[in-house]
């Protein structure tokens, strides 16, 4: 009997589930014809740490193919450079390079050699998307190269695109002009050339829809970035439209709340204020918007990084005595902020840290 088969060959953490035999599940009869096809290739599978029931919910061709032409695959996989703890990614979430016959892998594999990428790049890449060398050269990867090629980007470039964000090849040229053509539109007037270089610096854009980028867009002018602003400050930090917005808006409420920036929302809604009462604000507080606009990648710090060194800075009162730019305060390490910017030791801002409770906002 085939159950008898299943029982005997079939691996006990398949059968099992967390804390036993998965009972509920087995009872769906299409689940015991899934577990029929456990087999010496699947057997082969599980044993690389690849997700065999996901493969068999999904019916992955893989699963029907001999051990034979399988071991020869994941040898060519090996022969790239994959280890072995990134294998069971590559063969669960890219499985279907198995209907391309291997000579054809390899020449996809060549088209991104010519491009400009390194071994180790192709190698990373394919880990970090291995759908990728599933995808036909021809019908699906090539048309995107040439929509970034008609960006006026050069070969190189687009070789740096695809090693740090592999993803922008999943989405068609249509698809990747429609999130692009956002930054041409309405919300930011950039032309053409700022629009290569925006690419360039931020390969991420183009693996987000463009209702988030939007989203960022508008919550951005609602917090009193006036147009030029903006623009200013989407060129100096492309990225921050791929940013979480929750993560944004926690870290504008801080910085109004903390008295560390002029403008808030706030401040500004309210008709009420004099001119007085505004200039008292401003000799408070020791930022303005400029700052933010020089350097808008603060809004890609972890809040509580940020509420610490600008409470250990408070506590020294340095910041009553000069204005120290964003950029030198966040774009070091621990030691390098205690000694060189806050001017003081990394024993005492280590006990510091170690101290520090955030403060309710």
């Amino acid at each position: 009997m085939w159950w008898q088969t299943l029982f005997k060959h079939a691996p006990i953490p398949t059968l099992l589930s967390r804390g036993g035999f998965n009972y509920k599940r087995c009872a769906n009869l299409s689940y015991f014809k899934k577990l029929r096809r456990i087999n010496p290739t699947t057997q082969y599978l599980y044993s690389l740490g690849v997700d065999v029931e996901k493969l068999l919910l999904q019916k992955a061709p893989i699963t029907y193919e001999k051990v034979e032409k399988v071991q020869s695959y994941v040898s060519f996989l090996q022969n790239l450079g994959i280890d072995n703890d990134s294998l069971s990614i590559v063969l669960t979430k890219g499985h279907r390079f198995i209907l391309a016959q291997i000579p054809e892998l390899q020449q996809r594999i060549e088209f991104f050699s010519n491009l400009g990428l390194t071994n180790k790049d192709i190698v990373s890449m394919i880990i970090t998307f291995p759908k990728l060398i599933a995808m036909q050269t021809t019908s699906n990867v090539l048309p995107r190269i040439d929509y970034l090629r008609s960006l006026v980007l050069t070969d190189t470039e687009i070789a740096s695109i695809i090693v740090r964000n592999p993803t922008s090849l999943n989405y068609s040229p249509s698809k990747l002009k429609e999130r692009l053509d956002i930054f041409q539109s309405t919300h930011l007037q950039i032309n053409h050339q700022q629009l290569r270089k925006v690419v360039v610096d931020c390969p991420r854009i183009l693996s987000v829809k463009s209702s988030y980028s939007v989203r960022v867009i508008l919550w951005l002018k609602s917090n009193y970035f006036n147009d030029d602003q903006l623009q200013q400050l989407f060129l100096n930090y492309p990225c921050i439209v791929t940013l979480d917005l929750a993560n944004i808006d926690a870290i504008w409420k801080w910085m109004n709340d903390s008295r560390l920036i002029f403008v808030s929302k706030y401040q500004v809604k309210q008709k009420s204020t004099s001119l007085l009462q505004q200039l008292r604000a401003k000799l408070q507080t020791p930022y303005e918007l400029r700052e933010i606009i020089e350097y808008p990648m603060i809004f890609n710090q972890p809040l509580h990084k940020l509420q610490i060194r600008f409470e250990y800075l408070n506590s020294l009162k340095i910041l009553e005595d000069k204005i120290i730019p964003f950029k030198d305060i966040i774009d070091c390490d621990d030691q390098i902020f205690a000694v060189e910017v806050a001017n003081s030791n990394y024993q005492s801002y280590q006990q510091f840290m170690a101290n520090y409770e955030t403060k309710p906002y």
